[in-house]
């Protein structure tokens, strides 16, 4: 472990700053916040940030070293055979609708591999720092490094909290090789941003991976090291609590297969990094949209592909206009960070406000049950068949999770929504509404045998789940999770929102 921690710590290039009049001595490359020495005859100490001693007879200020590391090296010249190249489609998706409506600077981006992107709760965890969720599934840390610039620097974050390197570990490259991905993405991200908050979450020890763990918590331990040198390097350590139920952890921290984190290894997650994160990045809210008392939005989830589901004109027959999820085709997924930004009211006034999701969903719709010919007398002005013939879907243990962001944290809010699936087998699905008004839930029977009527016999024809008097979060957000609560699956067709 030692080789490898010196190898690369000689590799780092000094940084010096300004020198003293009379002993030409630089200051130290990697200082401490807390105590910052400057190395020269007269042993003037630089006692912190707040009260710095003048470092020379001209009463200069001495500035902060970088935060960031340099390198000789150059290790991203390592890239070629080490990254997996399996991305590029998820990366351009985001970057499309990035291009379509921005993010405003100063997020905090989460990338790297599927802890990232099954962090259901990322969003609502973390919504004091609005987070960007970048996570793909199987990705190596060279992967992230491959995409940095579409990931992470295009959105001017105030920080970036990585979870990677377990899939590099499991792909058999050396701790050495996985080193050199971190060091190349701490490099791209420094060259374009130039000095910025970089958080590494610890690999977890899990029972699946238990034979490569040694090699893991070198990779650990490595970064750790580097965090001690470097002021704008951090690791957020949570081995420590893993390991305390069980070397290997204990199983009820993870999903069946022994890998990925369950709620309450997610849990555990979200009350270790919350407090290193709050010492790292300031809070930010994302801009006030423009929805006064009495707004109303319209949204229309699933695909647009003629066999499957089609979008939904605007204005419909009711005059009313809708916002339609991006163009796909029926079976595509949809995936965390993913979002559908500046809504429109159903006058057809873009709000300012923003769809994202925090889980992956499935579209699906006209070959799958959904609601062909509603009828106004059940459902009223949502009876718009391309609107009630589609929908996302979710296993029902496996809750799906959006937000809706840009609302005015003191206002009033009712959340309605639909969703049919012709099917004998009973499914319903338990809709849930967060934000300062904490949880609440409502249910809904989305098929069933005989629940419907006419075409649609065993599916919903009349039912529409209702939550009023919802407040969004500090940071205008309502939360908004669909889980099953009898069947194998859970649906989400319509989402209403109506401000109070």
């Amino acid at each position: 472990m030692r080789p490898l921690i010196l190898s690369l710590l000689l590799v780092l290039v000094a940084c010096s700053g300004p020198v003293d009049d009379d002993d030409s001595a630089p200051l130290p490359a990697n200082d401490d916040d807390d105590d910052t020495t400057v190395a020269d005859d007269d042993d003037t100490t630089v006692a912190d940030d707040d009260d710095s001693a003048p470092a020379d007879d001209d009463d200069a200020t001495t500035p902060l070293p970088p935060g960031l590391p340099t390198w000789t090296d150059a290790p991203c010249d390592s890239m070629a055979g080490n990254t997996s190249g399996s991305f590029q489609g998820i990366v351009d998706t985001w970057a499309d609708q990035v291009d379509a409506v921005p993010f405003e600077g100063g997020r905090t981006v989460f990338a790297g591999s599927s802890s990232i992107r099954l962090w259901e709760r990322l969003l609502e965890d973390f919504s004091a720092w609005s987070p960007l969720q970048r996570g793909f599934g199987g990705s190596r840390l060279w992967d992230v490094a491959e995409h940095s610039a579409q990931l992470v620097t295009r959105h001017d974050p105030s920080a970036v909290v990585l979870f990677a390197g377990t899939n590099d570990i499991a792909a058999g490259l050396s701790p050495d090789t996985v080193m050199l991905g971190y060091r190349c993405l701490v490099e791209r991200i420094s060259d374009d941003l130039g000095d910025v908050p970089i958080a590494f979450i610890a690999i977890t020890p899990t029972p699946s991976r238990w034979a490569s763990w040694d090699d893991a918590n070198a990779v650990n331990n490595a970064v750790a090291e580097l965090a001690d040198a470097w002021r704008d390097l951090h690791f957020l350590d949570t081995r420590d609590a893993f390991l305390a139920t069980g070397a290997p952890p204990d199983a009820s921290l993870f999903q069946g297969d022994g890998l990925h984190l369950s709620p309450a290894g997610y849990a555990l997650w979200a009350a270790l990094i919350g407090p290193q994160l709050a010492a790292l990045a300031e809070p930010i809210t994302p801009p006030l949209g423009s929805f006064a008392t009495g707004s109303r939005l319209l949204i229309d989830l699933g695909p647009s592909n003629p066999e499957d589901g089609t979008p939904t004109a605007s204005p419909d027959g009711f005059g009313q206009h809708w916002n339609n999820w991006h163009p796909m085709d029926g079976e595509s997924s949809m995936f965390p960070g993913e979002q559908l930004g500046d809504l429109v009211d159903d006058a057809g006034t873009a709000t300012g406000l923003r769809l994202v999701l925090s889980s992956s969903m499935t579209s699906n719709g006209i070959l799958n049950g959904g609601l062909l010919n509603p009828s106004d007398a059940t459902l009223g002005d949502l009876a718009v068949g391309t609107a009630t013939q589609d929908y996302v879907w979710r296993n029902a243990d496996t809750p799906g999770s959006l937000a809706i962001e840009g609302l005015d944290p003191t206002g009033s809010y009712t959340v309605r929504l639909f969703a049919s699936r012709n099917a004998s087998e009973s499914r319903v699905t338990r809709y849930s509404v967060s934000g300062a008004s904490g949880r609440s839930t409502v249910d809904l029977a989305v098929s069933g045998s005989g629940i419907g009527d006419g075409a649609q016999p065993d599916g919903n024809v009349d039912g529409v789940a209702e939550l009023a008097a919802q407040t969004p979060d500090a940071y205008g957000r309502l939360h908004i999770d669909y889980a099953g609560i009898a069947g194998s699956y859970t649906y989400l067709g319509i989402l209403e929102l109506v401000r109070e």
